[in-house]
Order: structure tokens, then sequence, then C-alpha cells
């Protein structure tokens, strides 16, 4: 019996794949006026401690703390600094096609994470009112062939609202 290796590509990607898990459900948690800390993985806790979220011993919010709709905004100014690059192409067109268009709209778009060794980037399409849609999870140790993340319904769902930070109208 042999049993898959895990790379280091994979495992990066997999820890990414939490770390946008736990920033989504930082943001619901502000988003949802909630006030109690309990239930919450330790890196969402960590993110809404960051973002000005201040816990008593029964992990309840605090008077101290930020209201929550501006500790949802800094957990959304943090994700806005987790991509590298953020980048939209067009559909592929003849020179011809292309000189006859004046307002080119992006078809797709990829949100790169990390390069070199390992390679970790979010890629999708845009849609026709210029949002993100279908996101998926590309890793690559460097010079391998790329592979995809595949993600259960929460992760995705997360995957989904993070590339919406980036690629919105």
């Amino acid at each position: 019996m042999t049993t898959a290796t895990k790379t280091y590509a994979q495992a990066n990607a997999e820890a990414w794949s939490e770390t946008i898990l736990n920033h989504w459900d930082a943001f619901r948690w502000a988003d949802d006026l909630r006030s109690t800390a309990k239930g919450l993985h330790s890196e969402t806790r960590q993110i809404l401690e960051d973002a000005g979220a201040i816990f008593g011993d029964d992990d309840q919010l605090t008077d101290d703390a930020y209201p929550c709709t501006v500790i949802g905004s800094h957990v959304l100014e943090r994700v806005q600094e987790l991509a590298l690059s953020v980048e939209l192409r067009s559909e592929w067109m003849t020179v011809d096609q292309f000189h006859r268009t004046e307002d080119l709209e992006a078809g797709a778009f990829r949100i790169l994470l990390t390069y070199g060794g390992p390679h970790l980037e979010i890629r999708g399409e845009v849609d026709a009112c210029g949002y993100a849609q279908n996101p998926r999870l590309f890793y690559s140790e460097m010079g391998q062939p790329e592979a995809e993340l595949k993600l259960s319904a929460a992760p995705y769902y997360a995957l989904e609202w993070f590339a919406l930070q980036f690629v919105c109208a």
C-alpha cells in the first residue's frame, strides 16, 4: 500500500484556504453584530482581536472594543493586504476586433497569493456585471505542473467572498 505524500505547495494551499476561511468567519462575525467569542477558531479570534475586538474572561465583547462595523472594516482592510497582485484579462480576440473595441470588459481574473516555490493563485471568471465568479485555487512547486485544491462547501464560499473583495464592479 502506498500513501500519497502531501507536497509543500499543497500544504501551503490548504493553509491559505484556512486563513481565507478564518477571515470570512471574522467578517461574518462582525457583520452579524455578534458579541461572543465562544466557538470561534483561534485564528478567527486573533483576526478579530487584531481588528479591535476585546473579549473579557467570559469570551464576551467588552465595552472597550471597537464597534462591530469598525471591526468588520478592519478585517476587510487586512484582506486587501493578503494579495500580492490582482490581474484581469479580457477574452481572446483578433487584432482587428481589438482595434474596433472601445471598452474592453474583463473575462477572467487572477489573484496571486504566493509565487516561486510554492506558487499559489486564485483564478476565475468575471461575469457580465464585473463580479468574480467560479474561483478556483491553484498551486504548484517550482518546476512542477500546477494542481487545483479541491474545496468543500464552506472553504469554497469563503474563497468566493475573498475573490469578490478584489474583483467587483
